[in-house]
């Protein structure tokens, strides 16, 4: 896992990914990338530097898991996060609970 803040810049390495989001729209939906997805691109420049740790989840299921939280960032445009959250699935309407915030647009977007 690492943070991903939204800057003006886009991130190029996000776009065979971007441009494919809108087909996947359902939970298991599925599609193929259209343009070569390099991974080590979509790591911020330090990926060496983590922190670890064995928990569970808080959501339900609570699955257990073991996090590795990368110590750097890595960036995406504003466009590209909207278009990430517009198509992001879920199974049911966000209410008031939900974990999903706006922040003012002179602040940064973490994820």
């Amino acid at each position: 896992m690492t943070s991903v803040y939204a800057q003006m810049e886009i991130n190029h390495a996000f776009d065979p990914i971007l441009e494919v989001l809108p087909e996947v729209t359902f939970k298991d939906d599925s599609t193929k990338l259209r343009s070569p997805l390099i991974l080590e691109a979509l790591l911020p420049e330090s990926p060496a530097s983590f922190y670890r740790y064995t928990g569970t989840l808080t959501t339900p299921p609570c699955d257990e898991a073991v996090w590795h939280v990368l110590r750097t960032t890595t960036c995406l445009g504003r466009h590209q996060v909207r278009t990430v959250t517009n198509f992001m699935y879920f199974d049911r309407l966000p209410g008031p609970d939900s974990h999903i915030s706006h922040p003012p647009p002179s602040q940064k977007d973490y994820i």
